[in-house]
């Protein structure tokens, strides 16, 4: 009993103790308890199981496929985009070495050839010649002398003066009708009755000396403007002559129906001054491989800008009929120039393609020609090197869309990165007619994509240097 009393204390926390334990025992020997227990131990079971023998490979195997699924689906598009890019140069064995110098000159020939066609296959042609408004000069002097003998009507001598300058100013009445597309009037012939294919096309076209034949085609180095021939102003058959009656025609009017007449010849201005050409057609020199190359790429983005051009306003000459398909009433009506910037190197700076400073170039406007970055930040890589040209063109209101999207399904993949348009009278003082429909004068930036496989092996290792591939393989 004395224990007890001594040892109460300890005695009574070993009591307690044990009664803990029994409680904690029973607790954990209850259902819940042994419930929650028996779910870690089946889950820890499940995660063993999975790290020795993975039950997921089905869902791997999916992603795998799908991924390869991806792959063949962009190196199927690749090849696709390559094979639409794929071009064929102007001549053989040029590229990317010539065989021989004989090479460089038959380039450039046949290059000078390409290029000064570029108008043709738009129906294009530029305002009256000299020669032009000479005819119609000898046209209304016919008409007023038959009007003068049929009204036995003497008329006073006066001597026909070219009015100063080369100005063209429109008198009344110069404003084409509303186009035929919209449902309204046809425009009246004046001073003539040319209509486009009915003399076929001009003339015999001399690259290095001018145009002969017909007059629709612009005349390096002679001006595409009313310009008098060499010796003063013109003169009109029979004036001073004492077998015919002296006549008086003004000046105004023939230059006024001689632009009519032109107007109602082509299907849009354009003439090889409104194409970029290459620099190395200045020089008597054989062009360099560098310069081959520069023109031959610029020869193709041009010719699918012609392409474009041509399509859209064929799709309207077909809805028009042959005797309407005039640039009154089609939906390109002038291209204005055509620059081939160049290419958008790796840097993210522009290698450009330089042109003519020939007297065929001297009076294009350039001050739309400058490069600025797209929005894109495209610049040329393994895949596609970047090229950047820009269309400078008057174009109906309702059909600058259908000329962006045409041109965007060209060869060279082309995106547009820029536009600024500006409103387009119907007439100007130059002379130029452009109907009755509303137009606008735009100015479009598009990027061009070529395949670097498909034409890497044609540049010549001077291209290479410049666009730093060989740098870039040496890596």
């Amino acid at each position: 009993m004395q224990f007890v009393k001594n040892h109460w204390i300890s005695l009574l926390s070993g009591l307690v103790a044990l009664m803990g334990i029994a409680g904690a025992v029973w607790f954990m020997m209850s259902d819940s308890v042994v419930e929650e227990m028996s779910k870690h131990k089946q889950l820890g079971a499940n995660i063993s199981r999975l790290m020795s023998s993975p039950k997921n490979q089905a869902m791997i195997d999916a992603e795998r496929d799908r991924g390869k699924a991806f792959s063949d689906e962009y190196n199927k598009t690749l090849s696709v985009a390559e094979d639409r890019n794929r071009r064929e140069v102007l001549l053989d064995g040029v590229f990317p070495k010539p065989a021989d110098l004989q090479r460089h000159y038959q380039f450039k020939e046949e290059y000078v050839t390409a290029v000064y066609q570029l108008p043709r296959e738009l129906g294009g042609g530029g305002l009256p010649t000299a020669q032009d408004v000479q005819d119609m000069t000898e046209i209304m002097e016919d008409e007023a002398r038959r009007k003068a003998e049929q009204e036995d009507d003497s008329v006073p001598t006066q001597k026909w003066t070219q009015p100063t300058g080369n100005t063209f100013r429109p008198g009344r009445g110069t404003t084409f009708q509303p186009s035929p597309r919209m449902g309204g009037p046809q425009m009246p012939p004046r001073g003539g009755n040319l209509r486009p294919g009915a003399g076929g096309p001009p003339g015999n076209y001399n690259p290095y000396g001018g145009a002969t034949g017909g007059g629709n085609m612009f005349r390096p180095g002679g001006g595409s403007g009313l310009q008098a021939p060499r010796g003063g102003a013109f003169q009109p058959s029979g004036w001073g002559g004492d077998d015919k009656k002296n006549v008086t025609v003004s000046g105004a009017e023939v230059q006024y129906r001689a632009a009519v007449t032109k107007a109602r010849s082509v299907r849009t201005y354009a003439t090889p001054a409104s194409f970029h050409i290459s620099s190395m057609v200045d020089s008597d020199r054989p062009p360099s491989e560098r310069d081959m190359w520069y023109a031959q790429v610029g020869l193709w983005v041009q010719e699918d800008m012609v392409e474009a051009i041509r399509d859209v306003n064929d799709a309207a000459a077909k809805l028009l009929g042959e005797d309407e398909a005039h640039v009154g009433n089609m939906p390109v009506k002038n291209v204005e120039r055509i620059h081939v910037l160049g290419y958008v190197m790796s840097s993210g700076s522009l290698l450009p393609f330089l042109a003519s400073t020939g007297r065929a170039q001297a009076n294009v406007d350039t001050t739309h020609a400058e490069f600025r970055p797209s929005f894109t930040n495209r610049t040329s890589d393994e895949l596609f090197d970047v090229i950047r040209v820009q269309l400078v063109v008057v174009v109906d209101c309702r059909d600058v869309l259908k000329l962006i999207d045409r041109v965007t399904r060209g060869k060279f993949l082309y995106q547009l990165v820029g536009v600024e348009y500006t409103r387009s009278e119907a007439s100007d003082e130059r002379g130029y007619f452009y109907g009755g429909e509303p137009s606008i004068r735009a100015v479009l930036d598009f990027e061009g994509y070529m395949a670097r496989k498909v034409y890497k092996p044609l540049m010549p290792a001077m291209v290479l240097e410049d666009l730093g591939i060989a740098k870039e393989e040496q890596q």
